[in-house]
């Protein structure tokens, strides 16, 4: 194809620097490491396998942010998002979100391609390369779980690293994104990791329901109050965190306090995101979809876990000091108390309508509905 271009000296704003070059490289490398695991599917590897595949993906970010943002100009750098095939809905790109997407197909109903051992048997392949790490963590086995918390920890502290270098002119968002970086190493990685060294459950004190999903099941309200003193703690914060820290801290700062700050998904989105945000429609009619389609999925968050709630204090009788009759009485308050405050303080909150109050009311009323039928 013939270069149409009038210039009279070669476009070299977007070619890859010797350093970003090899920043890549040692990404590549990171990746590909567990990868050569996977495909040999041996039981055994050593610790520096999965310790260095670690450490190229942090070095290898950080070298390409440096060679990409270094002496330039403070300002935003989005140049050249529009020209990259990744970036702009090209093939390499497209194969990038197919490979995720499998990846995750795998994950969540075939663990064991990835190497799972089931019945007891040893783990093999990508997960058993993770093994020593785990082993050294908790003691224990590495889990698909494992391996995927510490493939998620690596991206948000490498595409955090060079999220950094992008923003450094700009405080805040240095400061936003060290945050999202330390909650997800510490909270959502390292402290749950360590608790099931100590033997106590899984529990990441930042993830609250209904991101937590199973904070209602009745198996986890059993290993809780199963798990001693802790275990009722782990309990009570999570209740506080839904009812009490979260809307509290809503209130006064909106919910970036939480998505942009605290929230390793809000974390991902803000780092590894950050080269894909001009590809999200800006239109005020997905605007409304979104709206929409964010509070039905929370209508439904909140019914299924009610029927989960009543279901376990249904078969639980008086075991416990919170009761189906509580339950039904405790979701009459809650939405009346919600409704009213709307309502007579809605000057503060500009879009909360009569109609809005109406609807709060009504799904109130349906989940009343669910809870408080006798069977």
């Amino acid at each position: 194809m013939t270069n149409v271009s009038l210039s009279i000296t070669p476009d070299t704003a977007h070619r890859l620097k010797l350093s970003m070059r090899t920043g890549l490289a040692l990404v590549v490398l990171g990746f590909g490491m567990p990868a050569l695991g996977w495909l040999q599917g041996r039981p055994a590897y050593p610790l520096w396998l999965s310790a260095s595949a670690v450490a190229a993906i942090i070095a290898g970010a950080w070298l390409f942010a440096r060679g990409r943002y270094s002496g330039l100009p403070a300002g935003i750098q989005n140049n050249g998002v529009w020209m990259r095939a990744l970036t702009n809905r090209g093939v390499s790109g497209w194969l990038l979100a197919v490979v995720l997407t499998g990846f995750y197909v795998l994950l969540y109903w075939w663990p064991q391609y990835l190497g799972l051992g089931r019945s007891g048997a040893a783990n093999t392949g990508l997960i058993a390369v993770f093994d020593p790490l785990s082993q050294l963590l908790k003691k224990q086995p590495a889990s698909e779980w494992f391996v995927y918390g510490v493939l998620y920890t690596a991206l948000i502290l490498a595409l955090g690293v060079k999220f950094l270098y992008k923003y450094r002119h700009n405080r805040y968002q240095m400061l936003r994104t060290a945050s999202v970086m330390f909650f997800q190493t510490a909270f959502a990685f390292l402290i749950p990791e360590l608790l099931q060294r100590l033997n106590q459950p899984f529990f990441d004190f930042k993830n609250m329901w209904p991101l937590n999903y199973y904070f209602t099941d009745g198996w986890f309200i059993k290993q809780l109050l199963g798990s001693g003193n802790m275990g009722l703690f782990m309990l009570i914060w999570g209740v506080l965190m839904v009812f009490v820290i979260s809307p509290v801290l809503t209130y006064f700062y909106g919910k970036r306090w939480y998505c942009s700050w605290v929230c390793g998904c809000g974390g991902l989105a803000e780092t590894a995101g950050d080269p894909f945000r001009h590809l999200s429609d800006k239109s005020l009619r997905a605007w409304n979809i979104e709206r929409w389609l964010v509070h039905a999925v929370l209508f439904l968050s909140v019914a299924m876990s009610l029927a989960v709630l009543y279901s376990f204090f249904l078969k639980s009788g008086d075991t416990y000091l919170v009761t189906r009759d509580f339950l039904a009485w405790f979701v009459t308050v809650l939405f009346g108390s919600i409704g009213a405050f709307l309502f007579f303080r809605r000057r503060r909150f500009a879009g909360a309508t009569p109609r809005h109050v109406y609807l709060l009311l009504g799904a109130g009323a349906v989940l009343l509905a669910l809870c408080g039928g006798r069977s």
